[in-house]
């Protein structure tokens, strides 16, 4: 079986980012682990906050209906299927760009893959 691995080669100095070893994320199915080993910023991007939002609306998780209310009307009372148009918007910009930086710190040398080969 085969793994394919990174890590930075010095720490980021990122809160969610480190120097281990890492196993590389999955295009689809990861896509928070992909936006938070390479995504610039992540815990201070507001595209991510508004993502969480538009997740929780859609899922009916929101806690406290004064917010969820405030949400929608910032938002322009938008439905479900737009919605769900929002976020894979979103989602692909946002791949877009941790695709990008993670080409470009690998073209730099600031991380490294490793592939494993178990027998």
């Amino acid at each position: 079986m085969n793994k394919t691995y990174f890590r930075y080669k010095e720490h980021p100095g990122d809160l969610f980012k480190d120097a281990n070893l890492h196993v590389l994320p999955q295009v689809d199915g990861q896509l928070e682990t992909l936006l938070t080993s390479f995504l610039m910023h992540y815990q201070s991007d507001a595209r991510v906050t508004y993502l969480n939002d538009l997740s929780m609306l859609l899922n009916n998780e929101f806690e406290d209906e004064t917010q969820e209310l405030l949400f929608r009307k910032q938002i322009g009372f938008l439905s479900n299927p737009e919605i769900e148009l929002e976020i894979q918007s979103i989602e692909t910009k946002l791949k877009a760009e941790a695709f990008e930086r993670f080409y470009g710190l690998l073209r730099i040398g600031e991380i490294e893959v490793i592939n494993y080969y178990e027998n």
